[in-house]
């Protein structure tokens, strides 16, 4: 039987991940897969197993989250669905074999690879604050869709989390898109990508 304050904390974690899969363009796993991994040892839940079930977790929520910022994104701007469409295609591979080798790994190399994850996430925040709109440093095609899709892909399946992190800076550092049109990219790339990741 779980404690009640297992279920208030899944509430609370729900919360904090959907609001910021709308507001900006990621999966929110950054913040599941840690809150979850410890809500889940401090009932004394393995190590190994805490972990898994967090990244499981993590993709299942982003897939309704990540469909709801994209639909809401989709009405405003109709000029992401293709180039979110052709990373999703090639991220939902990437996903599931990111996922599957997630599987393989001991939770303490897991452990730190998320550590680096939430380092880049700083650092890559506090690089980008109020960056202006980069011209466009290599061409979008199905080429680069499709190795930007599956290295994007498979960091979403190995980490539990939806990608979208990786993706907008990718998008803004090297394709030349706008903050907005790349948190809006991402949000369809990710609820695409979670999917390959969770299964």
């Amino acid at each position: 039987m779980f404690p009640i304050e297992y279920f208030i904390g899944l509430i609370l974690i729900g919360i904090c991940a959907g609001f910021a899969s709308g507001l900006l363009g990621v999966g929110g796993g950054f913040l599941i897969v840690p809150l979850q991994y410890f809500l889940l040892k401090y009932i004394g839940v393995e190590p190994d197993l805490a972990i898994l079930i967090s990244f499981g977790t993590s993709l299942a929520i982003i897939i309704p989250t990540s469909l709801s910022g994209a639909y809401r994104h989709t009405r405003t701007m109709d000029n992401i669905i293709k180039p979110g469409i052709r990373l999703g295609i090639f991220g939902i591979i990437g996903g599931a074999l990111g996922g599957f080798s997630a599987s393989m790994l001991p939770s303490r190399v897991l452990e730190i690879i998320f550590g680096l994850l939430l380092l880049f996430v700083t650092v890559n925040n506090i690089v980008n604050i109020n960056k202006e709109k980069e011209d466009a440093k290599i061409p979008f095609n199905w080429i680069t869709a499709g190795i930007i899709g599956l290295l994007v892909g498979f960091s979403s399946g190995l980490l539990g989390v939806g990608g979208g992190i990786f993706l907008i800076a990718i998008l803004t550092a090297l394709l030349g898109f706008s903050m907005i049109e790349a948190i809006a990219t991402s949000s369809i790339f990710i609820s695409l990508t979670a999917i390959g990741g969770f299964l």
